[in-house]
């Protein structure tokens, strides 16, 4: 569900290039097949370059672990990472 809508999200914003952190193969596999079913559905995606990446080769990859980790914490009650980011850059909604 969260590929399926961050893709919706890049479509509507028109985002050419997508970064994933490889999960192992068939984890890998699963995300390309729900990627290329979007593109042939989807002619804003149709473009879209993806492709599968460690955090050694991309070190920006850690990033959405960390905005995960501000995402869990806040609906653990600890509010405090998620109110020190600036509001109108952050978007959380449920999926």
């Amino acid at each position: 569900d969260l590929l399926t809508a961050l893709l919706a999200d890049l479509a509507e914003i028109g985002v050419a290039e997508l970064l994933v952190e490889s999960r192992q193969e068939h984890n890998d596999t699963h995300d390309r097949n729900i990627i290329a079913a979007h593109q042939r559905g989807d002619r804003a995606l149709a473009q879209l370059d993806y492709r599968h990446t460690g955090p050694r080769q991309e070190p920006l990859l850690w990033l959405a672990d960390a905005f995960a980790g501000v995402v869990t914490a806040d609906v653990r009650g600890e509010s405090h990472y998620r109110a020190a980011l600036p509001a109108e850059l952050l978007l959380v909604r449920s999926l």
